[in-house]
Formats: C-alpha cells, sequence, structure tokens
C-alpha cells in the first residue's frame, strides 16, 4: 500500500514500506515537524486585490504553509486574500509586514466558517489557529493574542481585574476610557479629564482666598436656586465672567428696575418698568437678522416695523383699529371679506383714467365698470373681454372685438357679422333652415378643416347618430315602402357654362383615399370605405382599380351554372360550362373521359410503377427478346419434376408452362439408338 500524506505535507507510511530509503523519509518528516514547530517564512502578496493560496508539498520540506511563523511582505494595491487547504490543522503566527492601507484576510480556501483579517492600518502579529473542524466549514480563529509594534493594543480593551469588571480601554481615537465595576466612571481627552455621571472626585475643603484652575471647575450639585443665597453655586458679591455665559435653564434679574445693558459703554439698556414691561431706552432698535428688520420708535407715540421685504403677520383674525394707509403694492394670499352678510360697504378701484373705476355698489349689490373700463378674460394681452359703450355690449376674441346690437331679433334669426366688428340679426336663407328640434332640414356641405379634435367613442369625426328607432307613420297598413335611406346621395346633372368642357372623372361620392398614419400614430386596418356589417348592394357596375380580395367563402353571380368555371376573355370573366374531355362537378371533382389518353399523350420518359401496372394476359403483347434474365437470382438448388420452363407450343406462338418431369418423359421417348444423338444433346443442355 503506498503512502498518504497529511494536509501540511508529512508523509504517513504504511508497514513495510519503504525499507531502502526509511530513514530520509523519516528525516524528511522531523523536518516538517520542526517547521511547524517553530518555521520561519516569509511570503510576499505584493499587488493588486488578490487571492494567494499558500502551497503545500508533500513529502518535501519548505511548504509555505508549513511554518509556524509567516510574515507577508510587498507593496499591496488593494486588499488581499490569503488562503490554505480545508484539511490544514495548524497554530499559526501571523506577521503583516506589507505596506499599504489595505486589509489582509486569512482563511480557509472555501466554506463559510470564520477566518481572520488584518485591519488596513494593523501591521502588526496575531496568534491564529486553523482549526478543520469541518470538512466543508473549518473555522480560522482568532486567539485574540497579538503584537502591533510596541505592544500597541490597537484599540483593544485592556482587562485589569480577575473578573473582568475594570479595564482600560482607547477604541476612540484620542480618548483613554476607565471603567470600575462594569461601569465608565472617568475620560481622558486632549489636556481633559471628565469624571463621568455618577463618579466622584474626592478633595479637601478649599479655604484659600483665591482659588485658580486651570482647567474646569465643576459641581455635580443639582440644588436650585430660588434666591441670591441658595443653589449650587453662590457668590456674595458680583460675578464676572470674562467671556460667554450659558444659562441651561431660567435666567433671573430679580431686583425691579433691573436693567439689561448692551455694548462696552452700555449705550443700549432694557429695563424693567415694575408692573407694565420692558423698556428700549432711547430711539434704539430691535433688530432681526441684519439692521433692515427692525422695530423701534422714531419718535415719541409712533412705533415703527421695517422689513426690506415683508412683514409677515400670522393670526387667524388682525383687528386694525382705524384706518389702513397701505403706500405700496399689496399681496393678500386669502380671502378678503368686507362687510357681514346682509350688511356691506361700497368697494372701489380706481383707474389711471378719469372717470375710469371699478365699483361694487353696496345699495344696489351690483358690480359697476364705469367709464371706457373693460373685463378681460385670462389677461389683457390676450385680447378676450367684455367692455360697454353706454349703450352697447362689446366682446371681444383673439384680439377682434365685435358690438353686440342694442335690440332682440326676430324669431329665427341669427347673429351675422359685417366684417367690421359690427354684430346684427340676420334671417337664414331658403336653402338654409333650422327645425325646432335644431336639425338641419335642408342640405349642407360642410367643410371640415384641419384641427386637433376628441374623436367619437366610433372613432369618426363627423358622426350620423343611429340606435334609434324611425317610425314610418307614412305609408297605410300592409302597404310597401318602395326605399328607406338613413343616408340618401342622389346624382345630379354636371353643366358647364363655356362650351366644350370636359370632366376626366365625375363622382356622385367621391373618397380620395384611406387615412394615412401621421406622428405618434400606428393604423392596424386603413379604409377608404368600411361597412362593419350587412349586404352592401350595388345595381349597377362595380369597378375596381385595385386587387379584390374577398375573405368570405363564397362569390355568388346570378348566372351560376353546375360545374361552371370562370373564364377570362381578355376583357371580362364569364361563368364558363366545362366541355369536351374534362368535367368537373359542382363539388370540384374532375374526371377524365374514358379512351381520352392515347400512346401520344405519354411522355418517353415517364415511369410507371409495378403497384399501377395489370396482368398482362393478351398473346403477343410481351416479345421473347424482352425478357431479360441474366441479373435473374439462380435457383441454388437441384431441378426438380416440379419445376417449369416456358415453351412455345408446337411453335405456333402460344407459350405455355412445362414441367421438367415431362422433359424426362420426352427424353426417355427418345433414347432409341435412332434418336441417341438427340438424347445426348438434351442431357447436356440440361446438365
Amino acid at each position: 500500500m503506498a503512502s498518504t500524506y497529511t494536509g501540511l505535507g508529512t508523509e504517513l507510511m504504511t508497514t513495510g514500506e519503504n525499507a531502502g530509503d526509511w530513514g530520509t523519509k523519516t528525516n524528511t518528516n522531523l523536518k516538517i515537524i520542526e517547521q511547524l514547530a517553530g518555521g520561519y517564512i516569509e511570503k510576499s502578496i505584493a499587488g493588486g486585490a488578490q487571492t494567494t493560496t499558500l502551497s503545500v508539498s508533500d513529502g518535501s520540506v519548505d511548504a509555505e504553509l508549513a511554518h509556524r511563523i509567516i510574515k507577508f511582505t510587498g507593496t499591496i494595491t488593494g486588499n488581499q486574500v490569503v488562503t490554505i487547504p480545508l484539511d490544514v490543522q495548524q497554530m499559526y503566527i501571523l506577521v503583516n509586514g506589507t505596506s499599504g492601507a489595505y486589509t489582509v484576510q486569512f482563511k480557509y480556501v472555501s466554506g463559510s466558517g470564520s477566518s481572520f483579517t488584518f485591519a488596513a492600518t494593523d501591521k502588526g502579529t496575531k496568534i491564529v489557529y486553523a482549526t478543520a473542524d469541518d470538512g466543508t466549514n473549518p473555522n480560522l480563529v482568532d486567539s485574540g493574542i497579538g503584537s502591533t509594534a510596541g505592544h500597541d493594543l490597537d484599540g483593544n480593551e485592556l482587562i485589569l481585574d480577575a473578573d473582568a469588571d475594570t479595564s482600560i480601554t482607547a477604541d476612540t481615537d484620542d480618548q483613554i476610557d476607565i471603567k470600575i465595576a462594569g461601569a465608565d466612571d472617568f475620560q481622558f481627552t486632549a489636556n481633559t479629564f471628565t469624571a463621568q455621571s455618577g463618579s466622584t472626585i474626592a478633595a479637601q475643603a478649599l479655604t484659600a482666598t483665591t482659588v485658580t484652575a486651570s482647567g474646569i471647575v465643576k459641581t455635580d450639585d443639582t440644588t436650585a436656586a430660588t434666591s441670591t443665597t441658595d443653589g449650587s453655586l453662590q457668590t456674595d458679591g458680583g460675578l464676572s465672567v470674562a467671556a460667554d455665559a450659558i444659562i441651561g435653564d431660567d435666567l433671573k434679574l430679580l431686583s425691579d428696575s433691573a436693567v439689561l445693558s448692551f455694548g462696552a459703554d452700555s449705550d443700549t439698556t432694557l429695563t424693567h418698568t415694575d408692573g407694565t414691561g420692558l423698556t428700549l431706552n432711547s430711539t434704539n432698535k430691535l433688530l432681526f437678522r441684519d439692521t433692515a428688520l427692525s422695530i423701534s420708535s422714531s419718535t415719541d407715540g409712533q412705533l415703527d416695523i421695517d422689513a426690506d421685504t415683508e412683514v409677515e403677520i400670522a393670526t387667524t383674525t388682525l383687528d386694525l383699529n382705524g384706518a389702513l394707509d397701505v403706500s405700496g403694492a399689496s399681496q393678500f394670499s386669502s380671502t378678503i371679506t368686507v362687510g357681514v352678510n346682509d350688511t356691506g360697504y361700497d368697494v372701489k378701484f380706481f383707474g389711471a383714467t378719469s372717470g375710469a373705476y371699478m365699483l361694487w355698489d353696496e345699495s344696489t349689490d351690483d358690480l359697476v365698470l364705469a367709464g371706457a373700463s373693460k373685463l378681460y378674460l385670462y389677461d389683457a394681452a390676450g385680447g378676450e373681454y367684455l367692455s360697454s359703450s353706454g349703450s352697447a355690449l362689446t366682446i371681444a376674441s383673439g384680439g377682434t372685438a365685435w358690438e353686440l346690437p342694442a335690440a332682440d331679433g326676430s324669431a329665427d334669426q341669427y347673429l351675422k357679422t359685417d366684417g367690421s366688428g359690427n354684430l346684427d340679426w340676420a334671417t337664414l336663407s331658403s336653402g338654409v333652415s333650422l327645425s325646432a328640434a335644431n336639425s338641419w332640414t335642408a342640405k349642407q356641405s360642410f367643410d371640415l378643416a384641419a384641427a386637433n379634435i376628441t374623436p367619437a367613442t366610433d372613432g369618426s369625426h363627423v358622426h350620423i347618430e343611429g340606435g334609434v328607432t324611425m317610425t314610418d307613420t307614412n305609408t297605410s297598413g300592409s302597404g310597401t315602402a318602395s326605399k328607406y335611406s338613413q343616408v340618401s346621395i342622389e346624382a345630379i346633372t354636371l353643366a358647364a357654362s363655356n362650351s366644350s368642357v370636359t370632366t376626366t372623372t365625375a363622382s356622385t361620392l367621391y373618397i380620395s383615399g384611406s387615412p394615412t398614419a401621421g406622428t405618434n400614430q400606428t393604423l392596424t386596418n386603413a379604409y377608404a370605405l368600411h361597412v362593419d356589417a350587412g349586404t352592401v348592394q350595388f345595381d349597377g357596375d362595380l369597378k375596381v382599380g385595385g386587387d379584390l380580395t374577398i375573405t368570405g367563402d363564397d362569390l355568388t353571380m346570378s348566372t351560376n351554372t353546375s360545374g361552371a368555371a370562370l373564364i377570362g376573355d381578355g376583357t371580362n370573366f364569364n361563368p364558363v360550362t366545362i366541355s369536351g374531355d374534362i368535367a368537373i362537378a359542382a363539388n370540384g371533382t374532375a374526371s377524365i373521359g374514358s379512351g381520352v389518353i392515347v400512346n401520344a399523350d405519354v411522355n418517353s420518359s415517364a415511369a410507371i410503377a409495378d403497384s399501377k401496372l395489370a396482368t398482362i394476359s393478351t398473346a403477343g403483347k410481351v416479345d421473347i427478346g424482352a425478357l431479360e434474365i441474366d441479373g435473374a437470382t439462380d435457383i441454388g438448388a437441384a431441378l426438380a419434376d416440379a419445376d417449369l420452363f416456358i415453351v412455345d407450343d408446337n411453335a405456333g406462338g402460344t407459350e405455355k408452362k412445362c414441367a421438367a418431369s415431362r422433359i424426362i418423359t420426352y427424353v426417355n421417348a427418345n433414347a432409341s439408338f435412332a434418336s441417341e444423338g438427340t438424347a445426348t444433346a438434351l442431357a447436356i443442355a440440361l446438365g
């Protein structure tokens, strides 16, 4: 049995194997074990992001993964991954000797087990062990023992006591935290020592005249201050603060007429006026954001509110007990109400022209446009407005104005323009009239110019409404009405005022063509004329200039003879009954007359299948020279009495069969000496 090898390369020899070189192999194994115990190797992993697999050499020394200490070297420009096989079980001391701020991960070659990773800035040493504890997902465990340069903890916690609840940690940059009995008690940052919540610094009572501290003086006593003689921090004199003073809660000035002074020379003051409020001195201003926004009093009896853009008063109701004088533009973003229900007031808007104004007249409840004022719709630039000259109303649209007549017209008249902006009543001509139901009662013409439209539900530009019941009240009972048409187009006589006029094409109904697809449009079926259902009746000739497509099964003609076919004569197609040698039945079956096909009709190269050939029984139809036996299959046995031969009966031209036994009879009959020669010849012929 051959040797096997461990995951680290040591050779496992079987009993009786390697008798001649057992010592050499044993020495190699001892060297590998020596490497595993304390061997050192440097492995370059220089380069961009990549995966490097440590090599294993079965039965030989210097395998990369078979060393206790492995130092990774080289300049790395991307995150690195170093792998070992799944069956490796070993404790490693790993040294990150690379340069470049990228991570180095040490892991098994596959699986979801744990791994160890050097952080991008961690260039220290770690003790890890490969467990090989699972054939698919083995774990590689960080022992937690390591060193980063000069015993740098790299932010890890330093445990100080046996029960692990007192420690020092620096996991936040430039900050040291001291934990005692499981609680964060003290914290060091640059130039500051802080006792955390619940911790105190014990000290002797301070009795010196002046206490000077180069750091923060802090008291955690929470006694509230209700007067000048209590509170956690007290002074019997004044309090001088050279920098900002931040008060976390109320600031109380307990004396009447207390003054808050502002400025190096206290030029601005805010004085407590007992029982009244606060007084800002002189003409000083209370400013907001910048000097353009302020509240002040520029003179006695006047309050000034100044803003460079807007003064916003957000309230449900603003009550002004006096006149409101607004000298600038005003913006009202909500409802303006003048008066109350049943009690109103005049509201008047003056224009730039004398006598032009808009007035809500409270006494008559009317809106009055005085002078030449116009009521514009949308905006003045559009030209749509209403106006009055005092005697007539003018309506304008698109920049064109029409003046309405001052009086009403007669029944069935309509408004007509003279082309100069004047409208007047006119009577419809005899050819055009409207019935009481507002339907056309005389023939009309429609000019449908190009326009943006919304098609009707049936997709039509011009729609003639149906779906109603038309009742014939004229035809007598049991009578017959000759014709009814929902739309009737009658033929006309086309004449010309000049002589010898020729019209190339004239039609009662002309359709120029089917619709074409325009922008953003796809037409699945485009028809110049579409009859959705029902029979179409043409009592005259139908001329089709293009192709005629019939999607149904039948073409019905008044002249219809069974078995007839449409035959073209160079001008027209007509139904013609098939005659001669071929007949076609009404169901389409074609037949060829008897005796029609003669020898001349059969092509000399035509091949007739054997299945189509009948037995030839007529004498003289097969010449003996037409028989070919060279390619026939040999009988493969001796002749027997029952075998058959073809003979020409008495040389009379009639071929019959002959059994081989007859030949024997014939030979025996001719076996006399006189016929010996004949018999010999037959014997030779028959073998």
